[in-house]
């Protein structure tokens, strides 16, 4: 779900569309299913409201409730405000090679082939696809599936460490902030909302909040100041920037996190948690390393790097040798998909840096065949990142549309490959911890 997320913001982004996650109701959360076809079936109604949609959001829910039976019906929805669809042309959706319209076809392409699969992934599920929509105003497409419950006592229960604390937001995107808070009050959070730089700089030092979440482009003038007092205080901070925002207002340090928009509800537990288990009062010089420095000392992380030339293998694995990470490498993408189908477990193995042009199996076909399966089921979801010399508009489109999560442009910036690295590890242990 999170990966799905993250991989599907990109293609938002490039339309200057917001996709945001509401997960605020699910009361099941160890489940049993299938997470490739669902997989499936999101990124094809994700793909199609970002398709469909030239401005504003596109919103996907999850929500789940038991039946007597000891089933658990997880019930998903993705809404846009694109295009919408008549009551006649709902009723032809969901068969093979048709569209609401003729004239889509020739605005948008594609031929209404992926909702057909949708609703033939669902049926395997046990569930049923439907839509509700409104000419020029939207559609929501909902489905549900039928999964069991995983009462397995060994896995650990999610981690909140949001219970009882007070928490600032100051986000300006009005939407975002709402279910921003509502997923801190579902965690038992108080929260402030703070909708100008005036009145965050009015709130009293005598009360500061536990935690505050903030836009990176909000940080200026005095808000910045006020920012500067609270952190004194060690006050966390938890700073939301854009994928590719390049002014960083503060800098990462053990009590202030970067998040990349848009923001998971795991996401943001893992950051705040990270911010606790420090100590609270160390030097400037620890503050300033603390994150790099407890990372190292444990390689938590594997990753596979997969390009044919023996200096850009060298160069990436010297700077993965600051974070903590194992690398294993491959000379082309047939000897990548060799490795993988020898892991036997998920957590063996959590990124492939995977280069695009190579001899024998260049990465964007071996990307597709990883993504078939071909490499093994466990791997078929691996997080795959290109790097590529030549990442121009096409090269990003290239790069998703076989199926990789992101792109890293070479030569390398190596502060940005380490920041973009750490965080879709970070991501990847997200999604197994999710799924387990």
């Amino acid at each position: 779900m999170y990966v799905v997320i993250n991989m599907m913001s990109i293609k938002a982004e490039e339309k200057g569309l917001i996709l945001l996650l509401d997960s605020v109701e699910p009361t099941h959360r160890k489940l049993i299913s299938d997470p490739y076809r669902i997989k499936q079936v999101l990124v094809n109604l994700i793909g199609n409201a970002i398709k469909f949609s030239s401005e504003g959001y596109v919103i996907v829910k999850v929500s789940t409730r038991a039946d007597e039976s000891d089933n658990i019906n997880v019930e998903f929805s993705v809404t846009d405000n694109g295009i919408g669809i008549s009551q006649v042309q709902q009723k032809k959706l969901f068969k093979p090679f048709i569209q609401a319209n003729g004239s889509i076809t020739r605005d948008f392409g594609g031929t209404g082939l992926g909702l057909s699969i949708s609703k033939q992934l669902v049926t395997l599920l046990g569930g049923d696809i439907g839509v509700s929509s409104v000419p020029e105003q939207g559609s929501t497409f909902t489905f549900n599936i039928f999964a069991k419950y995983n009462r397995d006592t060994s896995l650990k229960p999610i981690n909140n460490p949001f219970k009882n604390k007070l928490v600032l937001i100051f986000i300006d995107d009005l939407l975002t902030a709402n279910i921003m808070q509502k997923h801190c009050e579902s965690w038992a959070a108080e929260v402030v909302r703070i909708n100008t730089h005036q009145a965050l700089a009015e709130q009293p030092n005598s009360s500061y909040p536990d935690a505050v979440i903030i836009d990176n482009h909000l940080v200026v003038n005095e808000t910045q100041q006020w920012l500067m007092r609270y952190q004194a205080e060690n006050g966390t901070l938890l700073l939301i920037m854009d994928r590719d925002e390049l002014g960083v207002a503060v800098p990462e340090h053990a009590l202030c996190k970067h998040m990349i928009a848009p923001v998971l509800p795991l996401q943001l537990i893992e950051a705040y948690t990270k911010t606790i288990n420090v100590n609270t009062a160390p030097s400037d010089e620890k503050l300033a390393n603390a994150s790099l420095a407890s990372a190292t000392n444990d390689k938590k992380y594997t990753v596979l790097v997969v390009d044919d030339n023996q200096i850009n293998r060298i160069v990436a694995e010297g700077l993965l040798e600051e974070l903590p990470v194992t690398v294993h490498t491959a000379n082309n993408g047939q000897e990548a998909i060799t490795f993988l189908n020898n892991i036997e477990h998920r957590n063996q193995l959590h990124m492939v840096l995977m280069d695009g042009q190579m001899p024998v199996l260049d990465g964007y076909k071996a990307t597709e065949l990883i993504r078939r399966g071909e490499a093994g089921e466990l791997m078929a979801d691996v997080t795959i990142i290109a790097m590529t010399a030549d990442a121009m508009e096409g090269d990003r489109e290239a790069c998703l549309k076989v199926g990789m999560d992101d792109f890293i442009s070479k030569p390398i910036d190596k502060g940005a490959f380490l920041h973009k690295v750490m965080y879709w590890l970070e991501q990847s242990e997200l999604e197994v911890s999710s799924l387990s």
